[in-house]
């Protein structure tokens, strides 16, 4: 077992010690320089991006789409679970860090945002089977280990409602030279070698590690099928040297499991 296994426990780490840049590995997100004018371009990424899934789900599945209830996994500080709520009349954000999820309630607050909640992700099995008519997540699954990433997507596909929408982002492939990827092997299994790599990188030696995990697209398309998905649109992404994909779906009859 990998010595970084405990992603959970990293995630919380992020929460409490650079929450938004952990979201957006951009320079002007570290805490030490964030100000209001990156934290108004941080979210304002988010409405973006909200506006960019919702006009493909309308232009591609539901011309009229006007989701009730939306559940967004990895909502993380509400970069997106915000301009969701401004979309619908109710949003669930899930994540796996309660102190994201206490700096996400913040910051819907001082938005006067009330109609979100927010849930821990080990409390999911709570939410009743075909809730939502829009589950999403983006840049999250990526730092999920496959086989746990497709026990969760699964139980998300659980919640959409027959007619429902949803909009998944994950990596599937590293465009990384072999030097690139037996180091970060090797960071995986050895705390020594990941806190050196820290510090060659200028980074502090305890920073906790951001995984990024490749996933079988025949694997995802699988439970897509068996879930009662019978349209899908993909558009790609490429983030550093991963290659991804946002997978639109439309769930249109009954699961096949």
């Amino acid at each position: 077992m990998p010595f970084l296994s405990d992603t959970d426990r990293d995630w919380e780490t992020w929460g409490k010690t650079d929450a938004y840049y952990s979201v957006l590995s951009f320079p002007q997100f570290h805490k030490d320089v964030l100000d209001d004018s990156a934290l108004k371009e941080f979210f304002r990424s988010g409405d973006m991006h909200v506006e960019h899934v919702l006009s493909v789900l309308r232009q591609r599945f539901q011309a009229n789409f006007e989701p009730s209830r939306i559940l967004d996994y990895g909502c993380g500080v509400g970069r997106l679970v915000i301009p969701f709520a401004k979309s619908s009349n109710r949003v669930t954000g899930v994540d796996i860090s309660p102190t994201m999820l206490e700096k996400a309630a913040q910051n819907a607050a001082a938005q006067g945002t009330g109609n979100i909640d927010f849930l821990l992700a080990s409390d999911l099995s709570s939410i009743a089977p075909e809730s939502f008519d829009l589950i999403h997540s983006f840049i999250v699954f990526q730092h999920i280990y496959p086989s746990r990433g497709e026990a969760i997507l699964w139980e998300l596909l659980q919640k959409l409602k027959p007619g429902g929408l949803g909009a998944i982002h994950l990596t599937f492939h590293r465009d990384a030279s072999l030097a690139r990827r037996l180091v970060s092997s090797v960071r995986r299994r050895s705390m020594f070698a990941h806190r050196l790599v820290n510090v060659l990188q200028g980074k502090s030696w305890s920073e906790p590690a951001i995984h990024m995990n490749p996933y079988s697209l025949n694997r995802i398309f699988a439970l897509l099928y068996k879930a009662g998905c019978g349209m899908i649109f993909t558009e790609f992404s490429h983030h550093g040297d991963f290659l991804g994909a946002m997978i639109y779906f439309e769930k249109t009859q009954p699961a096949l499991l």
